[in-house]
């Protein structure tokens, strides 16, 4: 894991734990499949609802599979990327 990632990670932590102030809303905060995550680091014109629909209506373990995969395209494409 790169430093740059591991401290994308803990600050996204971080913020997210702001909110857990009660049992409602940290359930809801660990039940995000990467909601959050597509919503803030998106560009603009890119089509937010579409991507998120593509990990919330797919089971937990489905998603987490297509997350791994997903990541692991964009490492491979900033690799090849001179």
């Amino acid at each position: 894991m790169t430093k740059e990632l591991w401290a994308f990670m803990f600050n996204e932590l971080k913020y997210k734990s702001k909110f857990g102030d009660s049992p409602e809303n940290a359930k809801r905060i660990s039940l995000a499949r990467g909601q959050w995550t597509l919503r803030d680091n998106l560009p603009e014109d890119a089509d937010r609802e579409k991507l998120v629909g593509y990990v919330t209506n797919f089971d937990y373990d489905q998603s987490l599979l297509m997350w791994h995969i997903a990541t692991e395209l964009c490492y491979q494409q900033e690799e090849t990327i001179p």
